[in-house]
């Protein structure tokens, strides 16, 4: 079952931005050229090292300390850095408040050199502690460069 709210990041919330995904603006946008299904897919491009991210917004867990499994399709262009591109799971508490984190996975190494990948699907698994009960989806270029 699919949790995640806006999951192919095909719906346009306010403003023209996404909806119930969230990230840094200046540099994160919609792509229309390399989409792996649909129409669009969100994208992060950063010419010099920084952290840029994708989250979603917070999604209600079904019950909880459940297991939660998280996917992701991905496609990489020269991502280098010192920590790569990564997918995180944030554990919420009722109010949306991050209170922790697992599931980290890393999509691309940490090199000096270039990562080139076409879409791939990646996935990571995480036990919740008992006190989560929502969770957000946290995609990001962790002190790198590239396109993701």
């Amino acid at each position: 079952m699919n949790l995640c709210p806006n999951p192919g990041a095909e719906e346009q919330g306010e403003e023209g931005r996404h909806a119930a995904w969230g990230g840094s603006f200046d540099i994160s946008e919609w792509a229309t050229d390399e989409v792996h299904s649909g129409a669009r897919s969100l994208k992060l491009s950063a010419e010099e090292e920084g952290t840029r991210v994708w989250t979603s917004d917070m999604i209600p867990l079904p019950r909880p300390g459940c297991q939660l499994a998280v996917t992701v399709w991905a496609k990489f262009e020269d991502v280098a850095g010192a920590g790569g591109a990564q997918l995180i799971i944030y554990h919420t508490d009722e109010a949306g408040e991050r209170i922790g984190a697992s599931g980290g996975a890393t999509l691309t190494p940490a090199l000096t050199s270039g990562v080139t990948r076409d879409w791939r699907q990646y996935a990571t698994l995480s036990e919740l502690p008992p006190e989560t009960r929502g969770v957000r989806v946290n995609l990001r270029l962790n002190h790198a460069r590239g396109t993701g």
